[in-house]
């Protein structure tokens, strides 16, 4: 389904806007206040925080699409290029056993140079022939959560064309989240 530029801004606009509420309620229960020494800013922050998207997949949400309809940010290229051999071998160890835990993209060999905000991303079967991709965050500020979710739809895209598979949800397991005090 083609999808024209006026739809995908509007669908873009309500996607952002869902995200950020999400974010937002996440962030009500259990949150503190602190202050960031590094830029001398004051956050809501909350540690150990999960959140899940159903149907990343399905042509009623076009989450992927709609994702990949926006140019990652520049920042994500050199995750990706350090990302990009590991995403090539998930993809044969996917097509040797669909069904395998060790479907794994791994952003560590970059982690103690550049301390990265994500570390792993995961492809987990449920042995029907879709996915789950669960991402490890250690750090996820709320500007660029947006920026974030179009990178690993990028990275379930290329996972879904090179195996032919589906990834129908998206996990992603964040160390702490945060956002600047309103």
């Amino acid at each position: 389904m083609e999808i024209d530029q006026k739809s995908t801004l509007y669908m873009n606009t309500i996607l952002k806007t869902k995200l950020e509420t999400i974010f937002d309620s996440v962030l009500k229960r259990g949150s503190y206040e602190v202050l960031d020494s590094r830029f001398n800013r004051k956050l809501v922050a909350k540690n150990c925080v999960y959140i899940s998207i159903e149907d990343v997949s399905s042509k009623d949400t076009m989450l992927i699409d709609i994702i990949n309809s926006e140019d990652v940010h520049p920042k994500y290229m050199e995750d990706f290029k350090y990302m990009f051999h590991s995403l090539l071998e998930s993809e044969r160890e996917t097509k040797r056993d669909p069904d395998s835990r060790q479907i794994i993209v791994s952003n560590m060999d970059s982690f103690q140079k550049r301390k990265p905000c994500f570390l792993l991303i995961q492809f987990i079967s449920d042995f029907k022939g879709f996915y789950t991709c669960i991402v490890t965050q250690r750090s996820l500020d709320k500007v660029k959560f947006y920026d974030d979710l179009r990178f690993f739809g990028r990275i379930i895209d290329h996972f879904q064309k090179a195996t032919d598979s589906v990834v129908t949800k998206l996990d992603i397991n964040i160390g702490n989240a945060h956002k600047l005090v309103d």
